[in-house]
């Protein structure tokens, strides 16, 4: 029986740094948890952004922020990994020798931006609906609070950041690509499979009872940890390798086709509506 859907969202619910989630989706979200379902989101953004995404149901779902950094259900945080403040202030000189990336600092509360030009205060605040802080100067934020550091890098994170950062930091931490312009830090271990885990051992459920969607490079740990894992079909090929099923995508409501069979009771996914 299934009793967990874990879904990313940037590039599988919806296209990168957008809102429009389908009213439907919120819907179904409420009649799964009806029939005892949990329904968690689980997502690179903020948690301050998921919760404006997610308005109509905010108290119905298990928010996995952060790459699984911060794990909150409505007022109870479930997981917090809190980032070493001496990688943080590492990592933010480092990053001011990269150029044409914006670097970014996020805690539970806010994101901190440093170098971010009018087009990005745009996409932060408009898009992702972050509770953004622009700063000259990250280290004079909070780098004890700090959940994930992430840049973004309007020429693609496997042009430019990936190749430029110090090659040591991937033995010491987890770093995950989330989508073409994201490079995400956070402490290794600390991945979307870990949420998974998270949320399965607090409320006891096992690895046949849960399903996952997702389409990239940040979605590959969740999809080892469900047996009902699926990619959508604008996935990485390196998420479709991974990933036990296919679905439609993002821009066709790959997630809704799947989740309507789970309502009728179908768990079998070769022919979706």
């Amino acid at each position: 029986m299934l009793k967990l859907i874990m879904s990313d969202v940037d590039g599988t619910l919806v296209p990168d740094g957008e809102d429009g989630i389908p009213s439907e989706l919120f819907e179904t979200i409420r009649t799964l948890k009806a029939r005892g379902i949990v329904f968690a989101v689980c997502s690179g953004r903020s948690y301050h952004s998921l919760k404006v995404l997610f308005e109509p149901v905010v108290d119905d779902i298990i928010f996995c922020c952060e790459n699984g950094g911060y794990v909150k259900c409505r007022d109870y945080v479930i997981r917090e990994h809190r980032m070493n403040p001496k990688d943080v202030r590492a990592l933010i000189l480092e990053s001011r020798g990269i150029d044409r990336i914006i670097p970014c600092l996020c805690t539970p509360d806010c994101m901190y931006i440093e170098r971010g030009d009018a087009e990005a205060k745009r996409w932060f605040i408009e898009g992702y609906k972050m509770n953004a802080v622009f700063t000259d100067d990250l280290l004079k934020c909070p780098l004890d609070h700090v959940i994930k550091f992430a840049v973004l890098d309007r020429l693609g994170v496997r042009n430019n950041a990936k190749k430029r950062f110090n090659p040591a930091w991937w033995e010491r931490m987890h770093i995950a690509e989330s989508g073409f312009d994201w490079l995400d830090f956070t402490d290794r271990g600390v991945t979307k499979g870990r949420a998974v885990r998270d949320i399965q051992n607090f409320l006891d459920i096992k690895y046949e009872e849960t399903m996952v969607f997702g389409d990239n490079h940040n979605d590959i740990p969740m999809m080892k940890e469900a047996k009902y894992s699926f990619a959508v079909a604008n996935a990485r090929d390196e998420v479709k390798a991974v990933s036990n099923y296919r679905t439609a995508s993002n821009t066709e409501q790959g997630v809704l086709k799947v989740l309507r069979h789970v309502l009728k009771g179908n768990y079998s996914f070769d022919e979706l509506d």
